[in-house]
């Protein structure tokens, strides 16, 4: 759950609507569900400066009806082949897209192959303590950087999330072996969107922000069928 002062920083710089959308769309999950997502982590914080810190950004977590609104997305877009993409979240943080996204799999009675990567051991120690106490288990995490990761390790033809994790340096060597295989680029809060395009990707849906930029996405791909 946010602080005081968390509320008041956002009511200062953004508004009251986005202090309750914050409360909806982040601590409300946790709130349902006993979790730890929805609390920032602001990257002076770190504890350790894992290879290439000066890289990534802090962390704050996606909004829950957004990932609900890709997951439909995706599905309309993919159709039946759907279930035989991965699901790889880059820069999970604490987990919760990769909650969200094994509850929508859920509902939708489906299964996937759904992981999670981030750089910084104890944010994945706490997304595998949410997973466990949210599904029973610890999930799939790993620990590494994201430009070093062998997603092809992760499925043949992958769904990669992104809620702008790191700076436009690091995305590129990450877009450039995302590019070596079939990939359909999630990208929420698209603070370099020309880098995907660059590296041979192209765009297949676009939903605008309303008010607040976690709500707006932009889907890439590199194939040209599901």
């Amino acid at each position: 759950m946010g602080t005081f002062y968390d509320y008041w920083l956002t009511y200062r710089h953004q508004g009251m609507r986005s202090v309750w959308a914050n409360l909806l769309e982040r601590y409300w999950f946790d709130w349902q569900h006993g979790t730890d997502t929805g609390l920032p982590l602001a990257r002076q914080d770190f504890s350790t400066r894992p290879p290439h810190f000066q890289h990534g950004l802090s962390y704050a977590s996606s909004w829950t009806s957004e990932v609900e609104a890709i997951f439909q997305r995706l599905q309309a877009l993919l159709g039946s082949s759907f279930v035989h993409w991965s699901f790889v979240d880059i820069g999970c943080g604490k987990g919760k897209v990769i909650l969200q996204w094994r509850r929508a799999c859920q509902r939708a009675r489906i299964e996937q192959t759904i992981i999670g990567i981030d750089y910084y051991e104890p944010l994945i120690q706490i997304a595998r303590s949410n997973h466990r106490k949210m599904f029973g288990d610890p999930g799939v995490f790993v620990v590494c950087d994201a430009s070093h990761y062998d997603y092809r390790a992760a499925g043949e033809r992958l769904i990669a999330y992104l809620y702008n994790p790191f700076d436009d340096a690091l995305l590129a060597r990450v877009l450039d072996r995302l590019a070596e295989q079939p990939t359909i680029l999630v990208y929420t809060n698209p603070n370099y969107r020309e880098l995907p395009l660059r590296c041979g990707f192209r765009v297949v849906h676009h939903k605008p922000k309303a008010f607040h930029v976690n709500q707006e996405t932009l889907i890439f791909s590199n194939v040209h069928s599901g």
